[in-house]
């Protein structure tokens, strides 16, 4: 497998240019990790553009040693995702995500 590295910023553009990015490298499929509600973003810029998306819960991502580091966090994704080692999120389809506030409110 092989990786190539490279930041991107969570800003609108960025996270455009992230999806450009990914496209004309012909990704088809994209392992994120879930951290807080940062994800959410970057899932919704994702979403229209790739049929398999993956959110990893972080802690089954979590390194042997030492201190975080984004690309190495990376690195380990793909081939965790690859040997089904990952725990992964469950994200509503999009038309959910509509419904679900609304039957949430209390009247």
């Amino acid at each position: 497998m092989e990786f190539e590295c490279r930041k991107f910023g969570t800003g609108a553009s960025e996270r455009r240019h992230l999806v450009s990015w990914l496209r004309l490298h012909q990704v088809r499929e994209v392992v994120m990790e879930s951290t807080a509600q940062h994800w959410k973003p970057v899932w919704l810029d994702l979403e229209p553009h790739f049929e398999k998306l993956h959110l990893a819960q972080a802690q089954s991502n979590r390194a042997p040693k030492g201190r975080k580091n984004d690309f190495r966090d990376a690195q380990r994704l793909a081939p965790r995702l690859l040997a089904d080692e990952l725990m992964l999120s469950f994200v509503p389809e999009p038309e959910q995500r509509t419904w679900r506030p609304m039957t949430h409110e209390r009247l």
